[in-house]
């Protein structure tokens, strides 16, 4: 009767066990699903406040670049747009100095490199 006893002593305290260890694994599961959720959905808040944040300050420096820029052209009396309407449009391969020279030595080293 003792042998017996402990017998199912044992079995049921390795049942017990078991279904403990499978309670705290469900438990620990939905905990870290839980915790994961708020954690996704805290950062999502902190990322979109900071895009906003960040366009504000975008939109902000581009009206003040915009206003500097209208008050040097008043006080230069729009002498700037004149000056430099015609800068920057190039054809390809063209230098802003001796763009004819640097054509034709492009050619000539174009012309050497097919002969070896």
């Amino acid at each position: 009767m003792v042998i017996r006893a402990h017998i199912l002593s044992y079995v049921a305290r390795k049942q017990y066990n078991k279904v403990r260890s499978s309670i705290i694994t469900i438990q620990k599961n939905y905990r870290a699903h839980f915790w994961r959720r708020i954690f996704l959905r805290i950062r999502t808040a902190a990322i979109i406040f900071q895009k906003h944040h960040r366009g504000q300050r975008a939109r902000s420096l581009c009206q003040q670049l915009k206003e500097e820029k209208k008050r040097r052209e008043e006080r230069s009396g729009g002498d700037e747009k004149k000056k430099n309407r015609g800068e920057g449009w190039r054809r390809r391969g063209e230098e802003r100095r001796g763009g004819e020279r640097i054509q034709r030595r492009k050619k000539r080293e174009r012309g050497n490199r097919k002969k070896s």
